[in-house]
């Protein structure tokens, strides 16, 4: 069982146009809403998978009542927390012409000791059985730090291994926090250590794991560029993804986090949950909406990642 949580789960909405001009108006090629936010996504492709899965959402009002009909809908199991405000809509708008993608991200619910409180609760209770808990996506505004350390010993304390998906001050908070996986991409990682350290952001460029303290393993994704990988056994490696046709690269990162870890559920090694990770990445870039994507296509293109060649060092 895989546990994810989403602590501001949004409605994702694509809408693809033959040609973005700003100020203009457009008729819509393509108009698709999902529940999303990045938990959900890694749960959506999980389920797919048929890797047993459990998402804890953080949701409000009427937009709130959509996100989880359509995680019913879905079939995937969840738990609703409740929050005050309204949960977001984040809209993705695809230019066809181009390939560019403008994202609008609304603001969503609010956070609040008592919402600490209650989704700790959550978490603690999932995570009782569970193989791994995932805090995936950006925390509501006013969320105590305090207790982004409680979300993670409180996973740990029942029995789970932790995977970080997130950004900002949650993931340099986490990453303190020693968590057994982290998938981010160059940009959450840069602005994370920003926060804490100027320094340490331009370490972060280079080939040593920020701080120097690796976790077990670590991807860090540029889109097209070689993903970084650092592993506390294995030393770090550069891997190449697989070369394909992006048709909306939103929801990529979210792909490969549920690939790492269907590999790693299954008894998959490092090595091979890294591939296969990179693959269903590259796979999710060739769909048109976030978790929704050929496994089968993500079979072939494991094949095209090349082997990982290792590195003493962090």
């Amino acid at each position: 069982m895989i546990v994810t949580v989403t602590a501001n789960a949004a409605i994702d909405r694509t809408i693809r146009v033959d040609r973005l001009v700003p100020g203009r108006l457009h008729q819509a090629r393509e108009d698709y809403a999902q529940a999303g936010g990045k938990g959900v996504n890694v749960a959506r492709v999980l389920h797919a998978m048929g890797v047993p899965v459990h998402a804890i959402v953080v949701v409000a009002g009427a937009s709130g009542d959509f996100i989880c009909a359509d995680l019913t809908r879905s079939g995937i199991s969840y738990t609703r927390v409740g929050a005050d405000g309204a949960s977001r809509t984040c809209l993705e708008i695809v230019d066809e012409s181009s390939g560019t993608v403008t994202q609008i991200h609304g603001d969503g619910v609010r956070g609040a000791p008592a919402l600490a409180a209650a989704l700790l609760e959550a978490v603690t209770q999932r995570a009782a059985g569970a193989d791994w808990v995932a805090v995936c996506g950006s925390m509501p505004r006013g969320f105590p730090a305090e207790g982004l350390d409680a979300l993670a010993d409180g996973a740990r304390t029942a029995g789970a291994r932790l995977a970080v998906d997130t950004s900002g001050e949650a993931l340099a908070r986490f990453v303190r926090r020693d968590p057994d996986l982290v998938r981010v991409n160059r940009v959450e990682l840069v602005e994370a250590l920003t926060l804490t350290s100027p320094r340490g952001a331009g370490q972060s460029l280079g080939v040593g794991w920020p701080g120097g303290k690796v976790p077990e393993l670590a991807l860090v994704s540029d889109g097209a560029s070689p993903v970084r990988v650092w592993s506390r056994a294995r030393g770090r490696a550069l891997v190449t993804p697989p070369a394909v046709a992006v048709s909306n690269p939103i929801g990529c990162g979210d792909a490969m986090l549920a690939g790492l870890l269907a590999r790693l559920v299954r008894g998959g090694t490092e090595d091979s949950a890294i591939a296969y990770g990179i693959a269903v990445g590259a796979a999710q870039a060739e769909a048109r909406v976030p978790g929704q994507l050929d496994f089968a296509r993500a079979d072939d293109l494991e094949h095209l990642v090349p082997a990982i060649r290792w590195s003493s060092g962090p």
